[in-house]
């Protein structure tokens, strides 16, 4: 007799459809919440690894979506997964190795879809269904206002003003990877979520069409830093930088309870 592991990646079978609404939202605007997959790993007993993926645990791939657009992102800080745990009983949110919760991964330049991540650890053998609950915070918005410098030096310490965030040039050099000919970096110590977007013009305010290569953001107690990297096709001294910032942001909160379908068993094989 042969001792037989039996585990499946399952793909989401959603229980119920979930339509998440606020009170302020226009008919039509309701942000809606869709179960686009799932998948359960574990590692190999006594192993401390797992052989067919890179980590361990489970993850429930979402996608809000809203037809008229506004959306901007989510207030990660101010969001919950209040509970994730399958139907043996396992708390999802306290066994995984590394980081649970929240994970955002794209927003649809169109603000019509956000892409995202509830990650936990690994679920019970015999399992059959993992229930998620918790609320979002999420950035929407329709208006916003352009803040420019003009003439700014491409270069180290360079301090810009653009609107209420002031920003620092930290960086400037040729990118490590792709074909653009400089990369510029921008820190700031502000909060940036109302930020649209930021583009580089020359002195004739033609676009130089940087493109955004990436962002990093640290927190230290109650203080953050943020850097966003830019690239830029052709190399230049000064540029005029213009920021976008949503000028009508708020916070709309979208609670959520769905469950999903998952399973794996442990066996024996004559």
């Amino acid at each position: 007799m042969t001792r037989k592991l039996l585990c499946t990646t399952a793909v989401a079978a959603l229980v119920g459809t979930l339509v998440a609404q606020t009170g302020e939202a226009q008919r039509g605007s309701t942000p809606r919440i869709r179960v686009m997959g799932v998948s359960v790993e574990r590692a190999l007993e006594n192993s401390g690894e797992n052989q067919f993926a890179g980590f361990e645990g489970t993850e429930i791939k979402l996608v809000i979506e809203r037809p008229t657009g506004g959306l901007i992102g989510i207030d990660e800080n101010n969001s919950a997964i209040t509970a994730l745990r399958d139907d043996q009983g396992t708390n999802l949110l306290g066994n995984r190795v590394g980081m649970s919760g929240l994970w955002v991964s794209e927003v649809a330049p169109d603000g019509k879809r956000i892409r995202l991540s509830i990650k936990g650890g690994a679920p019970a053998s015999g399992l059959r269904k993992i229930t998620a609950s918790g609320d979002f915070s999420i950035r929407t918005a329709s208006k916003f206002d352009t803040f420019e410098q003009k003439n700014v030096s491409l270069k180290d310490k360079t301090e810009v003003k653009t609107g209420p965030i002031e920003w620092t040039i930290t960086k400037v050099a040729k990118p490590d990877w792709g074909d653009a000919a400089l990369q510029v970096t921008l820190m700031t110590k502000n909060d940036d979520g109302a930020v649209k977007q930021i583009r580089f013009l020359d002195e004739n305010g033609n676009d130089l069409k940087a493109t955004a290569a990436g962002a990093s953001r640290m927190s230290f107690g109650t203080q953050s830093q943020v850097e966003r990297y830019y690239q830029l096709p052709k190399a230049a001294q000064t540029a005029t930088i213009a920021v976008e910032y949503w000028s009508d942001s708020r916070i709309e909160r979208v609670p959520f309870n769905l469950t999903v379908s998952a399973g794996w068993e442990d066996g024996d094989r004559q």
